[in-house]
């Protein structure tokens, strides 16, 4: 299920599975870049046991799954904070209307809230967008979705039809910096 789905950032290489140790008790799979041996500048990515490409999914997969909670919690404190600044600008006009003051000051501070609403307005639409990408994305996941919500929204092991419906390919330049490029075209690091 790996083959043609690991693949070097080095050389842009796939990934083939060794047996090293075949004839003793220490027998195990890896999987390494076919062309690290090649030539004399063969690659210096690291092998992988199926182990470790197995971790990386699921931790793609639940950094996937919590990037919206995250952004909806983003999403609902710049909504709050835009609140809070609508409501002191609306205080200061309304001050301003009622007691003389110093109009520099005032178009000041007014400004001053305009422009921290514009700002969080302009946050709060990305973070929209970014929400909506998702939510989109998780429509094309209906499996995903499925599987996910029978484990409570976490991604606990390592699933096959998963791996092999969602996945395009892990992008492997060290053991600490791994990608997990999905069908759609999202991109993860594995952390």
């Amino acid at each position: 299920i790996f083959s043609t789905k690991v693949q070097c950032a080095e050389c842009g290489g796939w990934y083939g599975s060794k047996v090293w140790h075949s004839n003793d008790k220490y027998r195990r799979i890896i999987y390494q870049c076919n062309n690290k041996f090649r030539k004399k500048t063969g690659c210096q990515t690291p092998h992988l046991t199926e182990y470790e490409i197995k971790e990386y999914f699921i931790k793609a997969m639940n950094r996937l799954i919590t990037d919206n909670g995250a952004l909806i919690a983003k999403r609902d404190a710049l909504q709050g904070e835009s609140e809070v600044t609508v409501e002191m600008t609306q205080s200061i006009v309304a001050e301003n209307a009622r007691v003389a003051q110093n109009q520099e000051d005032y178009n000041k501070r007014y400004n001053a809230l305009v422009e921290r609403y514009d700002k969080l307005k302009a946050e709060y639409d990305e973070v929209c967008t970014l929400i909506s990408d998702n939510d989109a994305r998780n429509e094309q996941m209906g499996r995903f979705i499925t599987v996910l919500k029978e484990q409570n929204g976490v991604l606990t092991k390592f699933d096959e039809g998963l791996w092999s419906s969602l996945v395009e390919k892990l992008v492997v330049k060290s053991k600490t910096d791994v990608t997990v490029v999905f069908k759609d075209g999202t991109e993860i690091k594995a952390e």
